[in-house]
């Protein structure tokens, strides 16, 4: 039999663990800022597309990228050819395999770049930021960061 003064304290017990849940930061989502703008991406991997004109060759690059819940990785580039300021050798991008896929070149790296990137597209000739189905353009950061339950359902919600 539990004693009456235990009874009135296992409520308040639950109470505090069921508060605790829902405002400690323990769930991964994607922040990307723009121009002072920010937007919060919940599904985990999400794709980010780099793309631009290689500055010298005049030809276009893609970069992507990887969100995991405690990691962005460079998951592959593409390039066109081995010119000025490309790669060209396998020295130049960390001894992967490149395989030729007709137009372009590709590499698989899956390197892990901690949990924030910034990615400045600015000044590159048709720079775009590609995350899910939204495009950015300009200095974007991209960050994991970890969020209230409470926190991650609003959000959802709205």
């Amino acid at each position: 039999m539990i004693k009456p003064r235990f009874k009135t304290l296992i409520p308040i017990f639950f109470s505090l663990i069921f508060i605790v849940i829902l405002l400690a930061p323990i769930i991964p989502v994607v922040e990307v800022e723009v121009g002072g703008e920010l937007y919060r991406f919940h599904n985990m991997p999400l794709k980010v597309e780099v793309s631009y004109i290689h500055s010298v060759e005049g030809l276009p690059v893609i970069e992507i990228f990887t969100v995991e819940s405690s990691c962005i990785k460079l998951s592959r580039i593409l390039w066109p050819g081995h010119g000025a300021g490309m790669p060209s050798t396998l020295d130049d991008i960390g001894r992967v395999e490149v395989e030729d896929e007709g137009s372009l070149y590709s590499a698989a790296l899956e390197k892990c770049l901690g949990s924030k990137l910034m990615i400045n597209v600015e000044y590159m000739a048709n720079g775009s930021v590609r995350v899910g189905d939204n495009v950015f353009s300009g200095r974007v950061e991209i960050r994991i960061v970890r969020v209230p339950l409470v926190s991650y359902i609003f959000d959802r919600l709205t």
